[in-house]
């Protein structure tokens, strides 16, 4: 059995610590989560959020909880729009650290947490500014979109959320009958993530289309669904297609389908 008692525990906890913009989480996930306690032989749900902290430094906080947490380490993945990818990489790897030297079997979300405001501005004080400032501004932005067979797997649903979170991509993520991925980023984050999902055991898996994108059309990574009913087998097409067309991605659907999408009417 999965340990969600003890995370919903420490993810209540969390939320009377730290205000809604800085707790970041899915509207279903504490519903989930409670009814998994209720019925622990159902499947765990994915237990994935964001902390956003601003400490000298905006940090943006990604924590995935494995199954078995806190029997075995979270995965924990911060960001800046300050930091390059050195001083990212540098960051992580102290926070990893400092996580792999608590005691196992013990909540350590807060406790990362601590650390990460009391060592923030160390980070902030090796920043040159000029430098990175010119690699954000040359890098090339780009927008990949995967085809799957299918994704129903938590496991692989699990690891590309952290993927995505680990090299800073936006986009999203379709399980079931086509799995959907789309990937927005910088080319070599977005190039890395996409090798570690095709590395994966897969049925069937294609990059559909690669593009430069001028803009971004989305400011996160998120599974999200469109079912009819609860069987992820059974896609709602007129919406997800109204979730392209929100994005201003309504032009995929074609690619995918075949059909120029619909978006649903009240009297569909």
């Amino acid at each position: 059995m999965a340990a969600i008692p003890v995370q919903l525990s420490e993810l209540e906890m969390l939320q009377s610590m730290f205000s809604h913009n800085e707790l970041r989480i899915t509207p279903s996930l504490l519903d989930d989560m409670k009814q998994y306690v209720d019925s622990p032989h159902a499947t765990p749900p994915l237990v994935s959020f964001i902390i956003n902290l601003d400490v000298e430094i905006k940090l943006e906080v990604s924590v995935t909880l494995p199954p078995d947490y806190p029997a075995v380490e979270p995965e924990m993945f911060v960001r800046s729009e300050l930091l390059d990818k050195q001083q990212q990489a540098t960051i992580n790897k102290e926070l990893y650290q400092f996580i792999s030297n608590l005691e196992r079997g013990e909540v350590c979300i807060y406790s990362a947490v601590s650390w990460l405001q009391e060592n923030a501005l160390r980070f902030k004080q090796n920043i040159p500014v000029d430098s990175s400032t010119v690699k954000i501004n040359t890098e090339k932005l780009v927008r990949i979109w995967i085809y799957s067979h299918h994704i129903y797997n938590k496991d692989k649903r699990r690891n590309i959320l952290a993927y995505a979170s680990q090299h800073c991509c936006a986009g999203f993520m379709l399980p079931g009958r086509p799995g959907i991925i789309c990937l927005e980023g910088f080319e070599e984050d977005c190039d890395e993530v996409w090798r570690k999902i095709r590395s994966m055991n897969w049925k069937k898996i294609m990059l559909k289309k690669k593009e430069d994108c001028l803009e971004r059309c989305f400011s996160s990574f998120e599974e999200t669904s469109f079912n009819k009913c609860k069987d992820e087998r059974h896609m709602d097409m007129g919406e997800f297609f109204k979730y392209l067309e929100n994005h201003n991605c309504g032009y995929i659907f074609k690619e995918y389908f075949g059909v120029d999408g619909k978006i649903p009417t009240e009297d569909d």
